[in-house]
């Protein structure tokens, strides 16, 4: 698919429509943490919504590269090449797809951390101090 001069692989748009699903569980989970200030009349729908998007965009933006360079750099150096990203993708998301049927309130960041560090225990990636911390935490 070519748009501006510029070839797009199939296999990065399937990537794209994956991480759009994972991001809309990850919104419908979200909810659980806003469900009693809807509940007792607080905040009305459309607040929780942009309050939820808004806190997912900056958190985002400020947060994720520092944890995507710690989990993927300094724990488990794992290769980024494409059958990897779909399997940390797709397990992610059938365990908040999951959650989210049995409405169980779950942490996407987590599940995510810990498709990662499957991976790269599959994959064989010797084991860091720095894992230890992170799960005694």
């Amino acid at each position: 698919m070519c748009r501006g001069g510029v070839m797009i692989d199939p296999q990065h748009l399937i990537l794209i429509a994956i991480s759009a699903f994972y991001s809309i569980l990850m919104g419908a989970n979200a909810s659980y943490a806003m469900a009693a200030s809807f509940g007792s009349g607080a905040m009305s729908k459309v607040k929780i919504l942009f309050l939820l998007a808004i806190s997912l965009f900056l958190g985002a933006i400020t947060g994720s590269t520092s944890v995507v360079e710690t989990i993927g750099g300094g724990i488990f150096p794992i290769p980024g090449d494409l059958p990897v990203v779909y399997i940390i993708l797709l397990s992610a998301l059938f365990y908040v797809l999951i959650g989210n049927v049995l409405k169980l309130p779950l942490s996407s960041s987590m599940i995510t951390v810990g498709a990662i560090v499957g991976i790269g225990l599959y994959l064989g990636a010797s084991f860091s101090p720095k894992l230890f911390f992170i799960v005694l935490s």
